[in-house]
């Protein structure tokens, strides 16, 4: 696997098809719930790359979390804290 950009999205790559595996995107802010605007903009990025994942990445756990299906395409949250040492908080996000 290896990473790219596509605009401000970050695409995790199959290293020996060079396919997007899936689509990533971080948002510096803490909301509740992800919004109607960061969901559609993931799904258009997944089309735009034809993978089926995508997630977006918030500092802090949303109050409901995201887990939801558009078609073919599952978009998720995901929660990469900056409180903390970022070592520690990227090794948490890898485990």
């Amino acid at each position: 696997m290896y990473l790219t950009c596509l605009g401000n999205a970050i695409l995790l790559c199959d290293a020996d098809t060079g396919k997007t595996v899936a689509v990533l995107d971080t948002k510096y802010k803490a909301p509740e719930q992800a919004g109607y605007t960061d969901i559609h903009q993931m799904i258009s990025y997944a089309n735009t790359t034809k993978c089926k994942q995508a997630f977006l990445i918030y500092p802090k756990d949303l109050t409901q979390p995201l887990n939801i299906k558009s078609n073919e395409i599952r978009v998720r949250s995901l929660t990469f804290s900056l409180d903390d040492n970022l070592d520690r908080a990227g090794q948490t996000f890898f485990s």
